[in-house]
């Protein structure tokens, strides 16, 4: 089994065990959701309902380039046309969105950030206004001035978020499974 059909089987065991009602702890490669995440973070990933995602959320998602690579973007806009959903995605620190990608590229919605000795819920009402926060600076057009005062501007808001964010996140209960 070649490196590529290896990295696609992985995708589609993890795909299946968020299926199954299980949740995925995976480590964090990358600086394009700085600064709320960043390399050597833990996310955990449950199933998700296409229906139930909205901009903001932050998804788990197959490259579209098909090289077995899982990217974790925010979720900017969702269309529905007449064989199902369309989604574009985006880092946060990206200029430009992703690709457009269909439903059958999903793997789940992330619903908690594990930083060294900080745990960030998503899915409470601090972690929603976070979410919309960074999606409206996301979707801004700005200038690369713009753009430096925006990042200063996400720390800003991620350095607020930990003070008042507890250290210990209760969630509801999912069968616990680590894949990656």
């Amino acid at each position: 089994m070649d490196e590529l059909t290896a990295k696609n089987t992985l995708v589609e065991v993890k795909k299946e065990a968020l299926n199954r009602g299980y949740e995925l702890s995976l480590s964090t490669i990358g600086a394009s959701m700085f600064p709320l995440l960043g390399s050597r973070n833990k996310i955990i990933v449950i199933r998700c309902d296409f229906e139930k995602l909205k901009p903001g959320d932050i998804i788990l998602f197959k490259s579209p380039t098909n090289d077995g690579v899982l990217i974790a973007h925010r979720l900017i806009r969702k269309t529905k046309n007449k064989n199902g959903y369309i989604f574009i995605t985006k880092g946060d620190t990206n200029f430009n969105n992703d690709k457009p990608f269909t439903e059958e590229a999903i793997i789940g919605k992330i619903i908690k950030i594990k930083k060294k000795n900080l745990n960030i819920l998503l899915e409470g009402s601090l972690g929603k206004i976070v979410n919309k926060t960074f999606l409206l600076l996301s979707i801004s057009r700005i200038n690369y001035f713009g753009f430096i005062l925006f990042r200063k501007l996400k720390v800003l808001i991620f350095l607020v978020f930990q003070v008042f964010c507890p250290t210990k996140c209760k969630f509801p209960a999912y069968k616990n499974i680590t894949l990656g």
